[in-house]
């Protein structure tokens, strides 16, 4: 991350400020800082039309904060925009400056999200069904290697509430490369449990379950339909809420967000209610 001038009165080795600064460097995903990088630039740059002087952009005054945030008005979703904030908050944090953002900043944030535009927000993706693994089991040839593994990965992902992250590749260019290919043929086919491992990217595999249902008449998926359908399906099945949390590794209760078909979900669940 950009490194903005914060003095500090604590004296450390060398070696301690190493080891500060590796832990920090792991501390986020390569997606997530390729990210931020891109809002700390946005930032940097508007400090610099605004003419901010460098010592004042970090720690940035809430002043600032509100400032940047209410020039993506009109133009981002707000959750872009508290997005924008947090990788903001994220450069502090790093650089162990203070976070000034507060009460005016929380409330500049809501005028964002109410005056954002209409084309800025996106329907709720629909979730991966029961009757959709039915579709892909019945098409899919499991003679064939890549059907066999698409079939494999669907179910997985479904019912253990994954991410297509957390089991399949993400297609990037540098994966592409003649040393990169050979991954799958140098690597052991099987894992230290017996099990065969996957070899199968995540565009493939998503290009592949959407061919058959498009040809079924049944609207596409995205990667994250998956995870989203195996938490409203576990929950059709009247699994409490807390035990749904519990195997999706939801750390808050904003799975709740991702709930589908809740004019079924709740007379089902409020039938489970105790007596009071």
């Amino acid at each position: 991350m950009s490194s903005p001038t914060v003095q500090h009165n604590v004296q450390l080795s060398a070696l301690a400020h190493n080891r500060i600064h590796q832990a920090l460097d792991a501390a986020w995903a390569d997606s997530t800082l390729r990210k931020y990088r891109s809002v700390i630039w946005s930032f940097l740059l508007f400090c610099e039309l605004e003419h901010i002087p460098p010592i004042a952009r970090c720690p940035a005054s809430e002043v600032l904060l509100c400032a940047f945030a209410s020039s993506r008005m009109g133009n981002l979703a707000g959750d872009s925009v508290r997005n924008h904030m947090s990788a903001l908050k994220a450069w502090h944090a790093y650089h162990n400056a203070p976070w000034h953002g507060s009460s005016r900043l929380h409330f500049v944030l809501n005028g964002v999200s109410n005056l954002a535009p209409s084309s800025s927000s996106r329907p709720p993706r629909p979730p991966v069904t029961r009757s959709m693994l039915l579709v892909l089991a019945k098409h899919l040839d499991l003679s064939v290697s890549l059907d066999a593994c698409c079939l494999a990965a669907a179910c997985v992902a479904m019912w253990g509430q994954l991410r297509l992250g957390e089991i399949l590749s993400s297609w990037e260019k540098s994966f592409h490369g003649p040393l990169v290919a050979c991954r799958s043929n140098l690597s052991a086919a099987f894992n230290a449990n017996g099990s065969r491992k996957l070899f199968l990217p995540f565009t493939k595999f998503i290009s592949r379950c959407n061919s058959i249902w498009s040809a079924a008449g049944i609207p596409t998926a995205s990667g994250h339909s998956f995870r989203i359908g195996g938490t409203t399906e576990l929950l059709l099945s009247g699994v409490p809420p807390d035990v749904v949390k519990a195997l999706g590794r939801w750390s808050s209760d904003a799975f709740l967000r991702y709930w589908r078909k809740l004019d079924l979900l709740a007379p089902r669940h409020i039938e489970n209610l105790p007596p009071t």
